[in-house]
């Protein structure tokens, strides 16, 4: 799937695009986002108001509505105005489609840069590290994805490699000894906590000295340490850190939370998300040379970090 699989302003239903509207007045201009899922997302600039519009058919499949359902679900449980993400502004059902109005950051702000040296570090590391203090809300936990939900559909993507591993694939044994030690009973017996779920520097805009974490599409419920050891480490790790030093950073970020962390699970989360990676590497989208390009510097930090975690063992 590429951008033209997306619609753009022009094919939305008239009572869509009135909808717009109606509550930012007049389109001036609409500023499509490319991306491989389905819907609508665009800048959108009205007369009154400017927003990041999303928009989905409720015809389309469940696994095309769950992660627009799952942002809508996230949006409602974050702590505003403290939580370092986007306000969702309005929900509305129009003409058989999902339609969610964002704050708009896009405008100044650039994606984060995590170097050794970089201001943006000690701020996405404080933002990460809150995040990852903060209790779901009694009630809610069942809401959003579970860990096992996450662990069963990486397992799903990643264990074909672990059958029949590439040639690029160095070590293969490592990666399974590594994946065995994770303890599903762990996972779920820990103190539910919402994660983003896919920290990427695409992820995080810096605008104003502050830091925003966008896309909760893929969002979960799980223990606290996981948006860590999963996202952050190995991004570090990418931008040129040494894994110790990624190391200190997460203790920083969140000194309780990362202590508390099981060094089995964190080896193996570390495996999963590195193979992951190695995935994405040939992953069959015809314009995605640029993703594919990320995915194997992320897998190559990944294979890295784990080396590091394996040896903490």
């Amino acid at each position: 799937m590429t951008v033209t699989d997306r619609p753009t302003w022009e094919m939305l239903p008239l009572a869509v695009r009135d909808a717009v509207e109606d509550r930012l007045s007049t389109v001036i201009d609409v500023q499509c986002i490319a991306g491989r899922r389905p819907g609508f997302t665009a800048r959108v600039y009205g007369a009154r108001q400017n927003a990041f519009v999303k928009a989905v058919s409720l015809e389309n499949a469940d696994h095309v509505l769950e992660p627009f359902l799952r942002e809508r679900q996230v949006a409602a449980f974050l702590p505003e105005p403290a939580a370092p993400a986007p306000c969702l502004l309005q929900v509305r059902k129009v003409d058989g489609w999902l339609l969610m109005f964002w704050e708009l950051i896009n405008d100044n702000a650039c994606y984060v840069n995590l170097r050794p040296g970089d201001l943006d570090v000690p701020v996405v590391v404080d933002a990460v590290g809150w995040l990852s203090r903060q209790p779901c809300r009694a009630g809610w936990e069942n809401t959003v994805r579970s860990v096992q939900q996450y662990v069963h559909a990486l397992r799903a993507a990643v264990d074909p490699l672990l059958e029949r591993p590439p040639v690029t694939l160095a070590d293969p044994h490592r990666y399974r000894r590594a994946v065995d030690l994770l303890k599903m009973d762990r996972l779920a017996a820990s103190v539910p906590t919402l994660l983003h779920g896919d920290l990427c520097r695409k992820n995080m805009l810096s605008k104003n000295s502050l830091v925003y974490l966008v896309d909760w599409s893929k969002a979960l419920v799980g223990p606290a340490w996981l948006d860590l050891a999963s996202g952050l480490g190995p991004l570090l790790v990418a931008e040129g850190h040494e894994p110790e030093e990624a190391d200190k950073y997460l203790h920083a970020a969140s000194p309780q939370v990362w202590a508390a962390a099981h060094p089995g699970d964190v080896a193996a989360v570390a495996a999963l998300t590195s193979l992951r990676h190695w995935r994405r590497t040939t992953a069959p989208y015809p314009a995605d040379l640029m993703y594919r390009q990320d995915a194997k510097m992320l897998a190559q930090a990944g294979q890295d970090w784990l080396d590091y975690r394996l040896d903490a063992l």
